[in-house]
């Protein structure tokens, strides 16, 4: 029996945990189901590709030369499954279509030149190529996988920081707090993944030892794994049913007349100043359109065309000024910011100090502070 040292041991162990990871997000039946599949599968692509590495760290694949490679075109599947889902969570409605099998390209080309000039070559051929391996030299085939890596998996990763981009952009057009709809998990997951590649690509030429590298991946795996599973369901607060209202919409051809754009601008400065909308934490777009009888698309061709605001900043705009209200006001004098700030609509106190401060460049407490100072 091989002996195994500790490092293959940790690759293998990673690789086990990972595949049941993927095993258990591909059997999850609560929404969202297509998300949580499209996880598994990235699991699954980037277990697979460390098992390759196992085999290669523990010297099975010296003993059965025909293992070795098997899992090296693996690595192609990982950036196209992790653009997947992050567009499983950022586009309303996102299903799978026959047009994103393209997406598969690199990995079936990839596969196809090992079928084509390796996989069916005899063991002692493999075993002259491990050989040449462990000398450092590496045979064309597997040189030119590892360099096709790079600017599959770089555009890959350039994709997904795009379509974040354009969320990030969505929900302040139609969301009044972002708590709920937060994407740290996802803006964690692509940019710890970016920089774990770009690290591993800078390190292996560095001859830094692998040893590092692979317990990173294993690292990388369980992480992943385990926090995917807890993430919410981003859409269910109701994007889906705004999905019309996009910023990046031209309304050229839109039907809105100045006259129902006069009237609808009054309508939202009312609803806003008379009956205090804005105190809704968790109003949204599509609540603001229903209120005033207009679509939401209508609705946010006004507040980007007329008041030059997205959603988020409009609404956030009468959340300040209400705070500021509250905090000059000398009978509350001795509140607590986080009750101003769930009184004025804010639904953290984190987020109201955030805010308040972009629109009046002082925090919360500075400008109690500058209204209630003697020179005042």
């Amino acid at each position: 029996m091989l002996p195994l040292d500790w490092v293959s041991l940790v690759i293998m162990s990673g690789s086990a945990i990972g595949f049941f990871l993927a095993l258990v997000l591909f059997n999850i039946r609560r929404p969202p189901r297509l998300s949580h599949r499209l996880l598994g599968a990235f699991m699954a692509a980037y277990s697979l590709s460390n098992a390759g590495a196992f085999l290669s760290h523990s010297g099975i694949a010296v003993l059965y030369p025909h293992l070795f490679g098997v899992f090296m075109p693996a690595v192609m599947m990982v950036g196209p499954f992790l653009y997947l889902y992050v567009l499983s969570l950022t586009v309303p409605g996102f299903r799978l279509k026959r047009a994103h099998a393209f997406h598969l390209l690199p990995f079936l080309l990839t596969e196809a030149l090992f079928i084509s000039f390796f996989y069916f070559r005899s063991a002692a051929f493999k075993a002259d190529f491990i050989a040449g391996n462990h000398a450092g030299v590496w045979p064309w085939i597997f040189e030119a996988c590892l360099w096709l890596r790079i600017p599959v998996l770089l555009g890959y990763l350039a994709l997904s920081g795009l379509a974040l981009r354009k969320y990030a952009h969505t929900v302040r057009e139609n969301f009044s707090a972002l708590e709920r709809v937060s994407l740290n998990w996802l803006k964690l997951l692509v940019a710890a993944y970016g920089v774990g590649f770009v690290a591993v690509i800078i390190l292996a030429q560095a001859d830094v030892p692998d040893t590092i590298l692979h317990i990173a991946e294993t690292i990388i795996i369980l992480v992943i794994g385990l926090r995917g599973m807890t993430q919410p369901e981003i859409f269910s607060r109701g994007l889906a049913g705004a999905g019309e209202a996009r910023p990046s919409v031209k309304y050229e051809r839109s039907a809105l007349t100045k006259e129902q754009a006069d009237r609808a601008e009054k309508l939202l400065r009312a609803v806003m100043e008379n009956d205090k909308l804005y105190l809704k934490e968790d109003l949204s777009l599509a609540d603001l359109a229903e209120k005033i009888g207009l679509a939401t698309s209508y609705v946010s061709q006004v507040l980007n065309e007329r008041l030059n605001k997205n959603f988020y900043d409009f609404v956030n705009g009468y959340r300040v000024e209400e705070a500021q209200r509250i905090l000059r006001d000398p009978r509350r004098g001795d509140q607590k910011i986080l009750t101003i700030a769930l009184d004025s609509g804010f639904a953290s106190k984190a987020a109201f100090n955030r805010v308040f401060k972009r629109h009046s460049s002082l925090t919360p407490t500075e400008y109690k502070s500058g209204t209630t100072s003697p020179s005042k």
